[in-house]
């Protein structure tokens, strides 16, 4: 294995005066279209790039020749973060995702490397954000595309939506969620989360206590409360859509043609398979696939939501399906 990469971080501003956070492992002589990596919702580039080496999924593409780059978008990591007094005049929703950190991003990677386009990998929301940007912006720049534990629609409702809505009105008032203080209070107790049986976002045999006790606490990161309340939204009204309401972000499935690449937990709550399956039959792409992770599938270990890319297992699993995916689309 050669040496590990040396990470080159840049800040990109975008047209609403935020900078935005570009982490690169960069190839002394790329030979490949770049890897672009969004991470999920309350999450930043250790989403995909974690301290654990083993758990490092850009670390693991860097070592087999890819130009690898994570975002991290606004609220996040090393990205533009509101001071406290400014959370009420500085909250953002998705579509700032949509209209503001990602083109801005983009284009940076492309000028930077000279290609036209990149692959996309999504994990959670960092997938969901792929299908409003082409629509806005159309599919020119996306070589192909893989969405990990990414749902297809708002169509499916999950059971904490009828608590999360309720407290709604709080949003609205409040401008932030705490994901960063609720983590820091899971971290001081992650022996007992790890022993509950069946947490919502992974399998407990396909994660270690101290991989939740690192995540806990460089992982995560606040919210906006325009982000949260938007995403409650879609999942009442099932349409992925802007904060107003003027503009419906939902792609027609047959109008997805770029090479596509699922890859789903078989116990994660978040892309069941029912709703999952009527999705994927309707996309308009010749080249698509959908690997679902688990026992029954083959695997070591079933997988849920987070451990799809961090899990124990995901390294020898997952991280060949996804490099090989790019390999086969790369040309």
């Amino acid at each position: 294995m050669k040496k590990g990469p040396s990470l080159k971080t840049y800040h990109v501003k975008t047209a609403d005066g935020w900078r935005i956070a570009l982490h690169r492992y960069p190839q002394p002589r790329p030979r490949h279209y770049p890897v672009f990596m969004v991470h999920g919702l309350a999450s930043n580039r250790h989403n995909f790039d974690f301290p654990q080496e083993e758990r490092s999924v850009a670390k693991y593409l860097w070592q087999l020749g890819w130009d690898v780059w994570i975002v991290e978008l606004r609220g996040a990591g090393k990205s533009t973060k509101p001071k406290f007094w400014q959370w009420m005049t500085k909250r953002w929703s998705f579509d700032h995702y949509i209209v503001q950190d990602l083109p801005a991003s983009i284009s940076f990677i492309l000028q930077k490397t000279g290609y036209k386009k990149l692959h996309w990998i999504g994990h959670s929301m960092g997938g969901i954000l792929v299908y409003p940007f082409m629509k806005l912006n159309s599919d020119r720049m996306i070589k192909s595309v893989i969405a990990a534990a990414s749902p297809l629609s708002a169509d499916h409702k999950p059971g904490y939506l009828k608590w999360t809505s309720a407290i709604d009105p709080i949003f609205r008032i409040f401008p932030l969620m705490p994901y960063k203080t609720l983590a820091e209070l899971i971290r001081l107790n992650s022996d007992w989360l790890y022993r509950w049986s069946r947490p919502m976002l992974y399998e407990k045999d396909n994660m270690d206590v101290e991989t939740m006790r690192i995540g806990t606490r460089i992982a995560i990161d606040d919210v906006s409360s325009g982000v949260l309340l938007q995403v409650h939204g879609w999942l009442r009204d099932r349409r992925i859509k802007s904060s107003d309401g003027s503009i419906d972000y939902s792609l027609d499935p047959k109008d997805l043609k770029v090479p596509i690449l699922f890859i789903t937990g078989s116990t994660d709550p978040f892309t069941p398979h029912h709703y999952f399956r009527k999705a994927f039959k309707k996309i308009g792409s010749k080249k698509k696939e959908w690997m679902v992770f688990g026992k029954k599938y083959g695997h070591a270990t079933n997988y849920g939501h987070l451990d799809l890319i961090l899990g124990k297992n995901a390294q020898k699993e997952v991280y060949p399906i996804i490099a090989n995916w790019l390999k086969q689309n790369d040309k």
